[in-house]
Formats: structure tokens, sequence, C-alpha cells
């Protein structure tokens, strides 16, 4: 959870009810420390880049990104924008990719928000990061369900977390 970044969303919502900057100061010192730390050379076998994990932590510095746009330097925008880019560009590798699973799953909707978000009518890449998105959720979705519409992957829990991610 920690290399998912899962703390930004706390102290994201914290930001977002108080307005109180000291939330948005300590997220920059976390993702700092982590990307200093975590480079995907370094890190490719570990936790720190399991599949699920890395698209978890683009969802989060994309909504941490968002809100502090205003808030944090250009030099740490430009860091956050730069890792979630090389992130975005894992994320569409074939052989990273959790095919046919629920993780590549969230690949795929990681990369989509992503994608829709740099996406300003000009960037084919984040134009082709979307096309890529939506061309294996819909491979995943159509595939992953019985005849009976029973998802196929582990327990009910699962059913469950897949149907409603489908909307």
């Amino acid at each position: 959870l920690i290399h998912g970044f899962t703390f930004l969303g706390c102290l994201t919502d914290a930001y977002k009810e108080t307005q109180d900057i000291k939330y948005l100061n300590k997220g920059m010192e976390l993702i700092n420390d982590w990307l200093d730390k975590h480079s995907y050379q370094s890190n490719k076998g570990s936790m720190a880049y399991h599949d699920e994990t890395t698209a978890l932590r683009l969802q989060y510095l994309l909504k941490f990104y968002i809100y502090a746009w205003n808030v944090i330097s250009e030099n740490n925008r430009e860091k956050i924008e730069t890792r979630m880019w090389e992130t975005a560009g894992l994320l569409s590798e074939e052989h990273f990719h959790a095919t046919n699973t629920n993780h590549g799953m969230f690949q795929d909707i990681s990369l989509l928000l992503f994608g829709f978000y740099f996406d300003n009518g000009k960037n084919t890449l984040s134009k082709s990061y979307i096309n890529l998105a939506v061309s294996r959720l819909k491979e995943y979705f159509l595939g992953v369900f019985t005849t009976d519409g029973v998802h196929k992957e582990q327990s009910p829990n699962y059913h469950m977390m897949v149907a409603l991610n489908i909307k």
C-alpha cells in the first residue's frame, strides 16, 4: 500500500476538506522520498513495481497532481508529471500488463484516466493510451464472465469488484 501511494488519498482528502497546504507539503515530501529511491530499473522485481501496485500509484499521483497543481513548485510538478508519463508507458507495455486478470483491469483503468487527463487533442501518445486501455478493457470484460454472468476469477467478492468497475 505504501508503494501504491494510498496515503496520498488521505492527504489529498484532508487538503480538500481543510485547504491546509501542510497536507500537500507532506504528500510532496513523501512522493519525493519514494521517487528518489525507486526507479524501475533498480526495483523492477520488487513490490514497488508490482502490476496492480504500479496502477494504483499512478491513480493516486494523478489525483494529487490535480489538487496540488497550484500549491507545489514547478519543479515538483515536472517531477511528478515525468514519473507519471514513465509509469503510463510502463502500463502500456505488453510484457508488464497482467492480461486477463483484475490487475490488468486496474492497470488499464489507470492508463485510461491518465490518458483522458492529458488528452488535449494534440497529444497522440495520450490518445494511444486511451485507445489501448479501452481495447484491453473491452477484451477483459467480454471474456471474464461466464455465459451466466458470473465472474471467473477468484471469489464472489471479485465478481462484485469487477462488476462495479464495468461502469
